[in-house]
């Protein structure tokens, strides 16, 4: 284990979990190969009211390392509602965040930390990497060249996501937890309120969570819940109808392979040309059922 000192800023790393016992039982021995002072870690694992073996896997480290590991339950249904039961027991000086379907690597605190720390930044996010198989499909070509792009969304938006975030306290007594009250895409209104408020955000690509790439199915999923939250964002921030409307037309054109070919290249990830009709098909469905799920956030 790590040596500790006291000299590093404590560290509360947030993890919310619902049924993905498999996520977590590899999630949690990556936490604990942190190279960052174990004497200087926290690790909250919120319950969302799980009903497989979450709770057993969770309970099961914890009891292993009680110094380390700590096990919330939260009844109400939602990633942010979780997040926020951690954030009222968190008692780090930085606060970490990850998903239960992610793994981080070994430095990854440690860079994180360091980045704060060199930037005189309050939240940092971290590179989001996608192990693709030899045989990638096209959902998971599409999958890992356009989802959670940490660098482009706070060089762009100065917004990022908890799948791999690091935020000092002074964030929370900023600008409070989390709402709770979006479908989707909390962490992304959350993050561009801390920038607006003026605090500042840089992008830390050594600061490494990896994440497993989506299928057609749970990727279509994926675009229509994030589609669902995206008008709570929008009214938010102010959006005029006429901006709603071009938001909501911009979604039923295709992208076109060109720009595909481009965001997969900045991750390193080459399209063939025989692969790129059928990335482009998913590409267009998961815009589709985007705007499908914008629809239903402003009907519903």
């Amino acid at each position: 284990m790590p040596t500790g000192s006291s000299q590093l800023p404590h560290v509360s790393v947030i993890v919310p979990v619902r049924n993905d016992a498999g996520g977590l039982a590899t999630l949690l021995p990556a936490l604990l190969a942190q190279t960052y002072a174990h004497d200087r870690m926290q690790v909250l694992v919120v319950d969302n009211a799980s009903t497989d073996e979450t709770s057993q896997v969770a309970r099961r480290y914890a009891e292993a390392h009680p110094e380390l590991v700590q096990v919330l339950m939260e009844g109400k249904l939602g990633a942010y509602a979780a997040r926020n039961a951690a954030l009222r027991v968190a008692t780090g000086d930085v606060l970490a965040f990850t998903d239960a379907d992610c793994t981080p690597d070994p430095d990854w605190l440690e860079a994180g930390v360091r980045a704060l720390q060199e930037h005189r930044a309050d939240l940092v996010g971290g590179q989001i990497g996608f192990a693709l198989s030899q045989r990638p499909t096209a959902a998971a070509l599409y999958d890992a060249a356009t989802n959670m792009r940490n660098g482009y969304n706070i060089a762009t938006m100065g917004a990022a996501v908890t799948a791999n975030l690091l935020v000092t306290r002074r964030v929370l007594e900023t600008i409070g937890p989390f709402p709770g009250e979006f479908r989707s895409g909390e962490d992304v209104h959350w993050t561009l309120r801390a920038t607006r408020a003026g605090l500042t955000m840089v992008y830390a690509p050594d600061a490494v969570v990896r994440h497993p790439t989506r299928e057609l199915g749970p990727l279509s999923r994926k675009s229509t819940r994030v589609g669902r939250g995206q008008p709570c964002i929008w009214r938010a921030l102010g959006y005029t109808r006429w901006r709603i409307c071009r938001a909501l037309l911009g979604g039923l054109l295709p992208r076109s392979p060109r720009r595909l070919q481009a965001l997969a290249a900045e991750r390193g990830i080459a399209i063939s040309g025989w692969q790129m009709p059928g990335v482009w098909g998913v590409a267009w469905g998961c815009r589709l059922a985007t705007t499908w799920g914008r629809l239903g956030g402003l009907l519903w």
